[in-house]
């Protein structure tokens, strides 16, 4: 992992580091980030550890960088997954109502027709 050479090189703390991520995923330009960190580093130096954050940023899951956001997509998809499933249920059982009726049709049609020859 090259976040541990930012700290040590340029001084930066944890916080610091996540600050900057944060930036970084805001969308923040390269002027934005200097004014936020220009007593710690100089443009050069923020430009370098941004692209070595990004760079481990995009090596990271989803899961990693946004644990909040993956909760919350799993929330609101097993709420459409369990009203998919409810819908799936009701119409496997009309389903099977349907031909059950289908069913009882025949019967009573084979038995018109028997008592018709009869």
């Amino acid at each position: 992992m090259q976040i541990i050479p930012l700290k040590n090189k340029y001084g930066l703390t944890e916080d610091d580091i996540n600050n900057l991520s944060a930036l970084i995923v805001d969308g923040r330009s390269l002027e934005e980030l200097f004014e936020h960190f220009q007593d710690k580093m100089n443009i050069e130096q923020i430009f370098i550890a941004a692209g070595i954050l990004a760079r481990e940023m995009f090596d990271m899951s989803l899961q990693e960088l946004s644990p909040d956001l993956i909760a919350e997509r799993r929330r609101l998809s097993q709420d459409k997954h369990d009203e998919w499933e409810s819908k799936r249920n009701s119409q496997q059982l009309l389903g099977m109502i349907r031909n059950f009726l289908e069913d009882l049709s025949l019967l009573e049609l084979e038995l018109q027709v028997a008592a018709a020859k009869s």
